[in-house]
Parts: C-alpha cells; structure tokens; sequence
C-alpha cells in the first residue's frame, strides 16, 4: 500500500475521535435507559455533527497480517471545522499530515519528500476521514451493527460498534469503534482492509471545541524537499 495512504487512512480517524453530544439535561435518566442501537448511532453523529474543533493525543498500531509485524508510532492530532487537520507523528520519527481548505500534505521529514493530492476531494472521498473534515454521515455511508469482535473492549464502558461502508472503498474493508458510553467519543478506532491487515488508533487527553488557529493547517515547504503530486 503507497505510503500517502498510511496517513489518510488515520482516518482514522479520529472521525470518531470526538463528535460533541449536545447538552443532556438529566444525563442520569439516559444511563438508566438502555439504548438502542440507531439512539447510539444518532447521538455519535449529533457529537461530531457539533464539534468545532479538537486536539488530543494519538498512538496508532499496524499489524501486516502477511508479515506478523506489528509497527506502532504516536503524536499529537489537531481539527477544525470545516475540514481541516493536522497529524504530528512525533515517534519514533517525524511526519506531518496536514489537509487545510485547499490541499493535503504528507511530509515525510526522514526521506525528504512532501507528498501532496491533485484531486484533494477524491482522495478524501475514498476514506474514513470524510468524518473528520465533517463531510461524513454515519447512517448515510454505513451499515452499523453491534458487534462481539474485540474482546479486550470493556462493554460496561463503551458501546462496539462495526461499520461497513455501503460503497466499496479501496482502502478499508470495515472499521470498529469503541464509543464511551458516558461521553460518546470515540477513544479506539480499528481499520481492517481486505488482506485482513489492521491499522489500531487509541485516543487520549481529548480536549473538545478548542480554538485551533487556522495557520496550524499551514504547511511551510522545506528547502530542497523531493516534492512528488499524487493523483
């Protein structure tokens, strides 16, 4: 799989990393109602759907099936609304993933090279992070269903939830979510390809409508940097 994919597959991400539920007034009277599965569903999507902005800090996990390698990095994740992100991979090596109003960027700082999307709006299309540029709708792309897969997920304390896109993607086969049940934001986001290949994102220290200043989505060319334009 091209690099360039590794990063918008984050999509990770974070679509779920947090969408903002509206103020519940008796949040104590919803804890003794069971939820139904299309409840769940729409409070997660009213959560994202009221996000303005987020920051939080991410670690994410690659299992190749076919190499039994597994592969973990971390960092720090910022959005804005409407669309745009910034992924600082700060471990163990530098990279950048930034997607503003106009263009994404994919700075690789050891290999010298900026990859940037002639068609920025196809390359969003084709992965979960239409969810966090806020282009996505849980009931519109999805089929959604609980599920039993992931048994390290503490069901008294988050909702697992299975989604299946409803048009094929190239790059993700499903994705699993675990879903707080107290604050619905998504802390643990699975993405599994066709080759059964998974890409795990864990979320932590989630701060939610934070002011993010737009020029954090801009992105400086370094000097003498290997520049290749994806289709």
């Amino acid at each position: 799989m091209p690099v360039s994919w590794h990063f918008i597959k984050i999509g990770i991400i974070l679509f779920a990393t947090l969408l903002l539920l509206p103020v519940i007034k008796d949040s104590r009277a919803l804890d003794r109602k069971a939820l139904t599965l299309e409840e769940i569903v729409t409070r997660l999507q009213e959560k994202y759907d009221n996000l303005s902005g987020f920051t939080c800090d991410f670690s994410q996990i690659q299992w190749n099936r076919m190499l039994n390698r597994k592969e973990q990095e971390s960092g720090l994740a910022f959005m804005k609304k409407p669309g745009m992100m910034r992924w600082e991979y700060l471990d163990p090596e530098f990279k950048l993933f930034i997607i503003n109003e106009k263009v994404i960027f994919f700075y690789l700082q050891e290999e010298n090279q900026v990859q940037t999307f002639r068609d920025k709006d196809s390359a969003l299309l084709s992965t979960p992070t239409l969810f966090l540029a806020g282009r996505g709708n849980l009931h519109r792309d999805f089929a959604i269903t609980f599920t039993d897969q992931e048994s390290s997920i503490d069901r008294n304390l988050y909702y697992c939830l299975k989604l299946e896109p409803k048009a094929l993607q190239e790059n993700f086969e499903n994705l699993i979510l675990a879903v707080d049940k107290k604050t619905f934001l998504v802390t643990r986001l699975i993405m599994v390809d066709f080759l059964k290949n998974r890409s795990e994102f864990l979320f932590t220290n989630i701060n939610e409508n934070v002011d993010v200043p737009d020029d954090k989505f801009l992105f400086e060319m370094p000097p003498d940097v290997d520049v290749l334009v994806v289709q």
